[in-house]
């Protein structure tokens, strides 16, 4: 060996005395510690030094708890391109270069509250509350889902100086040792997964951040909209994208660039360049890389979602996702797609890698096949080709995965069934949720998890679905591709009838069943089975033959109860019945309770047909009560009501849509696919279309409520044609429910009714709650009619249109006297509200022509002392009105609401019409000198009818001022509940009754 190479030898000898002697002597080096924490090291006899010094630090292992080696080594190119121990480098040089020892510690914050102290916020909104709609689940789950509102973030923008971001992360670093981040804060318990690795905790508010190096880049000023996983289409569109819109919604940021990731997929480029109206610059960040900003804009996160590995999903916390935000970014986007034509294409969404993968995905492909659906791979595809085919699709079918965001630019009320697995972390919330921000009709058929993925990470296993439960719930949709559950109604029967089995199945639950039980179990089932022939032969066999289809719901509870027969045809085919077998019965019977509990329309559905928009007092409060139940689903229909008399002119929809209710015309309302579980009536006439008639809807509807349009009056004594019209018509025996007033009409219904009474409820009328509309009312009458009122008194007057036929008119009698006192009168003015058929009824019936009507109609309109009133209701009347002069009418009797004087006018042809029971709250005449004098006492200001009208609506009109519709509507929520329920048990004692049990 030559000197030359033997002193390199010497040199590194020495050079390693020397870096063994400045690691021993360093206090970053623990002996004690590092044999603890390397126990190979120690078993070997090695000198720990020496170890670290030759092995350990190059290996990562740390010399003590004060020195990080592989994050030195990782952290510091430079020094791991030397070669040299990380240690030895830092006591060398890095401690003067100033180069840190370990991860940095930062101290966690939420940036809301940290702008809010420092008062960087420069705007801040009230959080938007969403509703969020009960996923509609089909298959096996133990899960109770819930609905109601949840809040979404709450939105601000804050102005940060001097800050830090790191590219692709949603992390903000200020003051060298703060991460601000407001969901790290607030969920940051171990059931949630964390959006980058970077993170680890240390304590709730103090984490190290892996790999970090302070920023060297150096931006100026940018507006920050990145979030983990924005390079994700899903993430990108709806967490991304909304904060520029919001940030474009203030003035003062519109020339700041945008801070993106760098590498972006183009198709989310283009969509960027869609929402950057404003044209903003852009910079470009690497991911993983810091930068240094020196003006920081924040647009806080305007939706919340979390990565729930562990526990249970929360419905209102873990998906919420902003309707407001999202909706506008969609329209942003859909570019130059064609939304005017029909929606047309059954798509398959396939998805072909990537995690949650649909295990037997060439079985569900293949039968979807052969059922006439597009398989649609959009790997790949440009922007605007995914809108387009999701505008043109009618139903979608598709495993979960962020494609489905593509749903955003379907056609309202698509239908979209979306592949989960039964993962208990899946969070079935999360589509329900975007889809309903476009109303959207989703349906989420489970599968069973395969376990191909296990632990922290599971939530993201692979996963099969029953393909021919697929083609089940397809079939359901038919053509329209929607999935219809069972009613409400129908449910409480299946919940009860199911339940009852279970509970009776208790007996034969024993360990061992003797010869004798196993035979009465075997009769159990058999009559069970009858039974539910029976249910399925009477639904079938009333709903057959007339204009509606057996109702989606109804078919929906069939197809429960035949898949109940299944399970007994499977149990009654095994060789003997014992323990196992009626166990597997009830576990049958439980998933098929579990199923249904997310497969029923979970409010009571009540659908209300309305007729000429004055009829609609009689339902409005009933319609608002069950409207603004959170456990009711409120319809409305108008159903076109024809009348020889009736002004052709009127377009009665239109008058509905006025008053912005949403309201369906009968030629688009499809009774089968609604299947509601009431139906409310105004008229009990059939001049209504034919599959409107109670004979129809009776078919398939079994709770009609009758509710009648006018609060009756009536002494019928011999009248043939009002007992006929108003007690025995079909809609009077077919109804549930009849909910009439006054009360002493109730001896009627019992002397004339087909049921005696015994449908009739004497809760009060809905038209009893719109008198507390009237000083509203007031405030809202025209200028025409203030300018001739002025400060005179009001009087109504109401004519019937029976004039050509029985004459219950008394205009013939006395009318024109009327209207010429009216003319000239100083102190009182001629409110005239003629019934509605009224001038039809003078030109129909030959007592005028139509031009005398007309010039009639002229004479009064221009009299500055008359107004003429045919607004579609009478509640503007009734406000302005100090005393009513009026023929038979059930107007008299909602007058007396008001107190105020009325005045009944009769001749003798018709004056018995008027119960008597309310004769002594009128005033009454039959001649002209007789309302002469009526008008002369109003003008006396004396008033001695007060106290029988006030006995009168004391005595025979009940509920008045207690909200008759909230009580009609949990009269009817109490008994179909109770009705139902009991129904449901009566099918378990008939089969106890066949096999003779108790």
């Amino acid at each position: 060996m030559n000197l030359l190479v033997q002193l390199k030898q010497v040199r590194r000898r020495l050079k390693r005395v020397r870096d063994a002697r400045l690691i021993e002597s360093s206090d970053l080096f623990d002996r004690e510690w590092y044999l603890a924490k390397n126990s190979d090291v120690a078993t070997s006899g090695v000198d720990p030094v020496q170890h670290y010094l030759a092995y350990g630090g190059f290996e990562g292992r740390d010399p003590g708890p004060g020195f990080n080696s592989r994050w030195y080594l990782d952290s510091h190119e430079d020094v791991r391109n030397t070669g040299v121990n990380p240690l030895v480098h830092y006591l060398k040089y890095g401690r003067s270069e100033g180069r840190e020892t370990s991860f940095p510690v930062f101290r966690l914050r939420g940036m809301y509250e940290y702008s809010k102290q420092t008062g960087r916020i420069v705007f801040e909104d009230s959080p938007e509350q969403i509703y969020m709609q009960r996923p509609k689940l089909i298959g096996g789950l133990g899960k109770k889902l819930n609905e109601g509102l949840a809040l979404c973030p709450q939105p601000y923008v804050s102005v940060l100086e001097d800050a830090a971001v790191i590219g692709g992360e949603s992390l903000i670093i200020v003051e060298d040792d703060i991460i601000l981040n407001d969901e790290y804060m607030d969920f940051n318990s171990p059931d949630f997964g964390k959006k980058t690795s970077r993170v680890r905790e240390l304590s709730r508010d103090s984490v190290i951040l892996n790999e970090y190096q302070k920023p060297v880049l150096h931006i100026e000023e940018g507006i920050f909209i990145s979030c983990a996983h924005d390079d994700n289409y899903f993430h990108w569109l709806v967490e991304c994208l909304p904060k520029i819109l919001l940030v474009d919604s203030l003035e003062q940021f519109k020339d700041i660039p945008l801070l993106i990731p760098d590498g972006l997929h183009p198709n989310l480029m283009i969509a960027l360049e869609r929402l950057n109206v404003n044209k903003h610059p852009l910079i470009y960040m690497k991911p993983g890389t810091p930068y240094h900003v020196e003006r920081l804009v924040f647009p806080s996160s305007l939706s919340r979602i979390l990565d729930r590995y562990e526990g249970r999903p929360v419905f209102n916390q873990d998906i919420v996702l902003s309707h407001k935000w999202v909706r506008k970014v969609t329209e942003c986007l859909k570019g130059d797609a064609d939304y005017s034509k029909q929606p047309w294409r059954n798509i398959y969404l396939a998805r072909r890698q990537g995690r949650r993968a649909l295990g037997n995905r060439d079985e569900v492909e293949l039968m979807l096949l052969k059922q006439g659906f597009e398989i649609v791979e959009i790997e790949g595809a440009s922007l605007d080709f995914q809108i387009e085919l999701f505008s043109q699709a009618a139903l979608v079918v598709a495993p979960t995965g962020a494609a489905l965001t593509n749903m955003l630019f379907c056609q309202p009320g698509t239908e979209v069934v979306i592949l989960m697995s039964n993962h208990e972390v899946t969070n079935f919330y999360f589509w329900t949720n975007l889809g309903a921000i476009n109303n959207l009709d989703i349906t989420t058929i489970v599968g069973e998890r395969l376990f191909t993925r296990i632990g922290y990470f599971s939530v993201h296993d692979d996963y099969l679905v029953d393909a021919d439960l697929v083609l089940d719930v397809l079939g359901e949709k038919g053509r329209s591709g929607k999935h219809y559950p069972m009613n409400h109604s129908r449910y409480l029967r299946y919940k009860t009838f199911m339940t009852s089995i279970v509970e009776s199945c208790s007996q034969w639950s024993q360990p061992s069943l003797s010869v004798a039980e196993a035979q009465q179990l075997r009769l159990f089932l058999e009559s069970i089975e009858d039974v539910i022939h029976l249910e399925i032969y009477q639904i079938q066999s009333r709903q057959t033959g007339g204009h509606w289809q057996i109702t989606k719901g109804d078919r929906s509870y069939i197809r429960y109860l035949s898949r109940t027969l299944m399970v007994i045809y499977t149990i009654l085919g095994k060789p003997s019945l014992g323990n196992a077998a009626c166990r597997m019965f009830i576990n049958h019977l439980d998933q098929m309770l579990e199923s249904v509990e997310a497969d029923h329309n979970p409010r009571l559905k009540a659908v209300f047909f309305v007729q000429e928009r004055y009829t609609w007092p009689s339902l409005e409060s009933v319609y608002n009560a069950f409207a603004a139940n959170p456990d009711c689903d409120a319809q409305l229909v108008y159903v076109d009501f024809r009348h020889v008399n009736n002004d052709k002119s009127q377009d009665w929809f239109t008058e509905y849509t006025k008053l912005h209710l949403p309201i369906i015309h009968c030629n688009d309302y499809d009774l089968s696919i609604e299947s509601p579980d009431l139906v409310f009536f105004l008229k009990p006439y059939d001049n209504i279309p034919k599959q409107f008639y109670i004979d129809e809807i009776d078919k398939v509807v079994s709770r009609s409520v009758y509710i009648p349009y006018f609060v009756n009056w009536m002494a019928l004594k011999n009248i043939g044609f009002l007992i006929n019209y108003h007690f025995q018509l079909p809609l009077h025996e077919k109804a549930w429910k009849i909910f009439d007033s006054p009360n002493f009409i109730f001896k009627s219904h019992v002397q004339h009714g087909p049921r005696k009474g015994e449908n009739v409820e004497l809760i009060g009328h809905p038209r009893f709650d719109v008198i507390a509309k009237l000083e509203k009312r007031r405030e809202e009458i025209s200028s025409t009619w203030k300018r001739k009122i002025a400060n005179k008194r009001v009087v109504m007057w109401n004519t019937h249109s029976f004039i050509a036929t029985e004459n219950w008119s008394t205009f013939g009698s006395f009318g024109r006297q009327i209207l010429d006192y009216f003319q000239s009168s100083q102190q009182l003015v001629l409110l005239w509200r003629p019934h509605p058929h009224f001038f039809n009824s003078l030109r129909n019936g030959g007592i005028m022509t139509a031009e005398q009507v007309e010039e009639m109609i002229a004479w009064v309109m221009d009299n500055e002392n008359m107004i003429l009133d045919q607004t579609p209701d009478y509640l503007s009347a009734f406000s302005v009105a100090d005393a009513l002069i009026s023929d038979a009418s059930s107007i008299l009797v909602e007058f007396l609401l008001t107190h105020k004087p009325a005045m009944y006018t009769f001749n003798e042809s018709n004056y018995s019409i008027v119960h008597e029971n309310l004769l002594p709250a009128f005033y009454q005449a039959s001649t002209w000198e007789e309302v002469e004098k009526f008008l002369q006492i109003l003008m006396d200001g004396k008033d001695d009818k007060l106290v029988e009208r006030m006995s009168a609506v004391e005595n025979f009109m009940p509920n008045v001022g207690r909200d008759v519709g909230k009580l009609i509507m949990d009269q009817c929520i109490k008994d179909l509940i109770a009705e139902e329920i009991n129904s449901g048990k009566t099918l378990l004692q008939i089969e106890s009754e066949l096999i003779g049990i108790e």
